[in-house]
């Protein structure tokens, strides 16, 4: 792998030229290439409305400065590694935070894998070699934000730091949603999927909760009862409450919207036990097997439920269409 990134913006004289998104793999490949950056720390657990503002905050400085702003973020969380048992599932895979970090307005990403050996990096090991090892002419984290062994790395730390090399520093407190006064956090977007919120988790994520991932063969029980459903492999994502929900679809990089329904769980009826997601996509004729799906949850259309006969499931499916579609005409 080039010491240039993954995807390199052509270089040019005078302002900074924002056509692509650099992505590099460890903190010694960014290094020598992104000097001068507004760096930005941070998990990013679903790229929230918290997160956003923190790198727009870190944006704007850069570009009133012309210099690069570069997200700064682990792979896997850190979570995940040092107490597994805390932590469920990611609320986006590390392509879509990466995705959404380019729409910021980021520059370049430097995406450090985390395991048990780096976590025991000291919290001055990581400051002095790892941190300040880009030549940042910025940093900015959030209020709540720490790091290296033990957690021992705190904000106030990071400021000593920088002060002693005039390096900018902020750490922005933490957002509080408008309606609730409510932190905005991945815990709180957890909490409210789980209850089959997603008006809710999309109010705290600036966006819809999406669900995406290939078809796969299914047991194609949707075709035999009138509607050929998908099978999408959402492994490794966070999954809403059980239910169904209306969705807008997208197919591979195609940007045309599909109304959708999408299932989400068990098949009582037919006595399955495997937690599925299904989406049955209300104009869509083509085979959708082997292609890539992305679920943008609008609306809970109502929970799981176990019907009496089949019969009565395929009328309430064609009653979850009509609702689908009202809900995604809105």
């Amino acid at each position: 792998m080039s010491g240039e990134g993954e995807i390199v913006a052509a270089a040019a004289a005078g302002p900074i030229q924002r056509e692509a998104l650099r992505v590099f793999r460890r903190f010694d490949e960014a290094a020598g290439n992104v000097d001068g950056a507004a760096v930005v720390l941070g998990t990013f657990d679903g790229v929230h409305r918290g997160h956003q503002a923190l790198i727009e905050m870190a944006a704007g400085w850069a570009h009133a400065r012309n210099v690069p702003t570069v997200v700064v973020t682990f792979d896997p969380p850190p979570v995940a590694v040092l107490v597994p048992g805390l932590f469920t599932a990611p609320l986006a895979r590390l392509d879509r935070k990466i995705s959404i970090f380019g729409s910021l307005q980021t520059d370049a990403v430097v995406v450090q894998h985390f395991d048990q050996t780096f976590a025991r990096r000291s919290a001055q090991d990581f400051v002095r070699t790892d941190l300040f090892g880009l030549k940042p002419s910025a940093i900015f984290v959030g209020e709540n934000f720490c790091f290296g062994s033990g957690r021992e790395g705190t904000p106030g730390m990071l400021r000593r730091e920088c002060e002693a090399r005039h390096v900018f520093f902020e750490a922005l407190p933490l957002i509080r949603e408008n309606e609730s006064g409510r932190t905005i956090s991945s815990t709180e977007i957890r909490r409210r999927l789980s209850e089959g919120d997603v008006e809710g988790a999309a109010a705290l994520l600036g966006r819809s909760y999406a669900l995406e991932g290939t078809v796969l063969h299914g047991r194609a029980r949707g075709r035999d009862m009138g509607f050929p459903t998908a099978n999408v492999c959402t492994d490794g994502l966070f999954l809403p409450g059980r239910g169904v929900y209306a969705a807008a679809a997208f197919v591979d990089d195609e940007r045309e919207r599909q109304p959708a329904v999408v299932n989400i769980g068990e098949k009582p009826t037919f006595g399955e036990t495997d937690v599925t997601t299904e989406a049955f996509l209300l104009n869509e004729t083509r085979s959708l097997y082997g292609r890539y799906l992305t679920l943008e949850l609008v609306g809970r259309i109502r929970g799981e439920r176990r019907f009496a006969s089949v019969e009565d499931l395929i009328r309430r499916i064609h009653e979850d269409c009509r609702e689908a579609a009202a809900l995604l005409s809105r």
